[in-house]
């Protein structure tokens, strides 16, 4: 939809339906793009949230996620091995690791939370999950953990 090169490297893609707005993930900027819908190849984000946090080694690629039942705050997971949570309207982010997050945290949804994220898993608890290739193979098994972050 968008031309190329507009994003270093695009991670997850939620549309929230009550608010109409397109949420797009850029991993490496660490920058989540906020578009009112409908989008075209030539609109332009109304907003920008991030940069997401770095760890003392400059890591950080949030992936997805999702926003809080009233859209006041987003949680996103990092492949980089923690949870990025932002206040949308001051734009501030922390991280919370946890020992779960060895290999990195690939999405994250509040409970409760306003649509699921846009890997269209269902709603948590969820304690494991088959992607599954259209061969019918098993892509991987992810494991969801059950965190309070605030």
């Amino acid at each position: 939809m968008f031309p190329a090169g507009t994003y270093e490297e695009s991670g997850g893609v939620y549309i929230n339906d009550r608010t109409q707005i397109l949420n797009v993930v850029d991993r490496y900027d660490r920058l989540i793009y906020r578009y009112h819908l409908p989008v075209t190849a030539e609109s332009k984000p109304f907003q920008k949230l991030g940069p997401t946090g770095q760890n003392l080694s400059g890591k950080g690629e949030p992936n997805t996620g999702a926003f809080n039942k009233d859209d006041s705050k987003i949680l996103l997971g990092d492949y980089s091995g923690w949870l990025d949570i932002g206040t949308v309207k001051e734009n501030s982010w922390k991280l919370v690791s946890n020992v779960n997050f060895t290999n990195g945290a690939v999405g994250a949804a509040y409970t409760p939370f306003d649509r699921i994220s846009a890997c269209n898993l269902p709603p948590v608890p969820l304690t494991e999950l088959d992607f599954v290739r259209p061969s019918g193979t098993v892509a991987r098994t992810w494991r969801a953990h059950s965190l309070s972050v605030g």
